[in-house]
């Protein structure tokens, strides 16, 4: 296997941080679609503060912190 098909499957660390990014944007789009059909405003912020958190976590769990 050559260096090029490496380096083209290996991790990428901005593509998964545009990916965690775009998640946590669709989950807050659709909390807040529920929210205001409900009313639940409180619930919304909850949940939002959890992905946040989980979001948080997925970032460090992928070692996506620079290293020095």
């Amino acid at each position: 296997m050559d260096t090029k098909s490496q380096d083209a499957s290996a991790f990428n660390p901005k593509k998964a941080i545009a990916l965690i990014a775009a998640v946590v944007l669709i989950v807050t789009f659709q909390l807040y679609r529920t929210a205001s059909a409900t009313g639940n405003f409180e619930g919304m912020w909850f949940s939002l503060m959890h992905t946040l958190i989980v979001a948080v976590g997925t970032w460090c769990a992928l070692g996506l912190r620079k290293r020095r």
